[in-house]
């Protein structure tokens, strides 16, 4: 069974700054409902991040999709690939296969299948993804900010939000600036790691961005901004901070 856990972050680690909230540390905040905290796994990952604080901007991004994407499978793609042996619904229009191996076969392919559901559905936190080695979207993008954030990558970074096609819950990437153009990079790791087969597997990200959403009812925008010689965390309550004055 996931583990559900709900925590509220030391007032040591928080500052209020006109209206909205300053962290010196991620662990135990919640973003995109994704709870972070400390494990080995996530150690070693942030220790290899900060390596690469001294690279250009275009080899942090490189290097921490390639942590990212190597840390953890995506569970929406793996839930696909599921479906390639298992329908999720023949239960409701055929009875189970006579073939003993068939529907061993089967029955593993369910027990996956909504495995990979609950992932995406109940978003565990961050470190029992890691442990398991599979995370949805959200996951991902976490893991993804918080390897940023070690590796100095961009004068800002959100987890940001997109309006979903198909409908529910915001889909959720990263959008990072960078420090000598300004310009803004839209990241999706799972995007990333199989751009070749996007229009088939997951034709809802395609223009991200565009369906970006400025104010998320009842969320909390999570993003880190350099200031000065120093990263620090910024949440806002249903849209992001966009700039923090030192």
């Amino acid at each position: 069974m996931i583990p559900y856990i709900h925590v509220f972050c030391s007032f040591l680690q928080r500052k209020e700054r006109g209206g909205m909230q300053i962290y010196q540390t991620y662990l135990n905040l919640m973003p995109a409902g994704i709870l972070i905290s400390s494990c080995r796994i996530l150690e070693e990952l942030t220790r290899q991040a900060r390596r690469l604080r001294y690279l250009t901007f275009s080899q942090k991004l490189s290097r921490i999709l390639t942590l990212c994407s190597g840390a953890m499978q995506n569970a929406h793609e793996q839930q696909m690939i599921c479906t390639r042996t298992f329908d999720p619904f023949a239960h409701l229009m055929h009875m189970p296969p006579a073939d003993p191996f068939e529907r061993l076969m089967q029955n593993e392919a369910s027990s996956r299948y909504y495995f990979f559901k609950d992932i995406i559905s109940n978003n565990p936190r961050l470190s029992y993804a890691l442990e398991k080695r599979v995370g949805s979207d959200a996951h991902h993008s976490v893991l993804f900010f918080i390897l940023g954030f070690h590796a100095e990558l961009g004068s800002a970074h959100y987890i940001q939000f997109a309006q979903n096609p198909k409908g529910g819950q915001p889909q959720v990437y990263n959008e990072i600036c960078d420090p000598e153009t300004a310009q803004l990079h839209n990241i999706h790791v799972f995007q990333k790691t199989i751009e070749d087969e996007l229009d088939r597997f997951r034709p809802g990200l395609i223009n991200l961005s565009e369906r970006k959403l400025e104010f998320v009812k009842g969320a909390l925008c999570f993003s880190y901004h350099r200031c000065g010689e120093e990263y620090v965390i910024a949440e806002g309550y249903e849209r992001h901070v966009r700039r923090i004055l030192k």
